[in-house]
C-alpha cells in the first residue's frame, strides 16, 4: 500500500479544490432598493451591471447575469440602455448563477450625466434701435448634446441706455437643458 508524504495532502488538495462550489453554496444574494441610476455614456448608453444593483448583505461572488425589462415587460436585448430609456424606472432582476440559483431585483433609471456642449458661439452684435432683439430674430449659439432634444431658455439683461441717443446694451444669457 502507497502512503502520501503527508495524510492531509489529499484533504487539502480537495478542499482548495471544491472551496468555490462550497463557499457559493451559502452566500446570500441582496440587491438594494431601487431606483439605482445608471449613468449614460458619451454614446448615450449603458450595459447594466450587478455589482451596483447588489446591497451590503450580498455574500455571493459570482458570476451574475443581469436582465433588464421595460416598462410593459418586455426583456431589454443584453440590459444595455439607451436614450430611449432615459429617467424611466426599469425592473432589474440579478441572478446569481451559482449552486443554488438565486434571484433578486431592484429598479433602475437611466440617466443622462454629460451636459449639452456649445457647439458655435454666438457673436457680439450691433443692431439699430428699431432691429428686433428677441432671441428668435438673432442668431444664438448652437448646442450639441450626446442623448437626445434640448430644452433652450434665454435670459436678458438689459443695461441702460436709450435709443436713438443711446443705444441700450442687452445682455443675453443662453441656457442648454438635456
Amino acid at each position: 500500500m502507497r502512503q502520501f508524504p503527508f495524510p492531509g495532502t489529499v484533504l487539502t488538495v480537495l478542499l482548495i479544490a471544491l472551496w468555490p462550489v462550497l463557499s457559493h453554496a451559502q452566500c446570500n444574494l441582496q440587491c438594494i432598493q431601487g431606483p439605482v441610476n445608471i449613468p449614460l455614456d458619451p454614446s448615450c448608453q449603458a450595459v447594466v451591471q450587478a455589482a451596483p444593483l447588489l446591497g451590503p448583505g450580498n455574500t455571493c461572488l459570482g458570476p451574475f447575469t443581469v436582465q433588464v425589462f421595460d416598462a410593459n415587460g418586455i426583456p431589454i436585448p443584453g440590459s444595455v440602455l439607451n436614450s430611449s430609456h432615459l429617467y424611466d424606472t426599469l425592473v432589474a432582476i440579478v441572478t446569481f448563477v451559482g449552486v443554488p440559483i438565486q434571484t433578486c431585483t431592484t429598479s433602475v433609471r437611466p440617466i443622462d450625466v454629460i451636459p449639452p456642449l456649445i457647439a458655435v458661439t454666438c457673436p457680439d452684435l450691433s443692431i439699430d434701435c428699431n432691429g428686433g432683439t428677441s432671441a428668435a430674430v438673432l442668431a444664438g449659439p448652437a448646442f450639441v448634446d450626446n442623448c437626445g432634444p434640448l430644452t433652450i431658455t434665454t435670459s436678458d439683461v438689459i443695461l441702460s441706455g436709450t435709443c436713438p441717443v443711446t443705444p441700450p446694451q442687452i445682455n443675453r444669457t443662453f441656457i442648454a437643458t438635456d
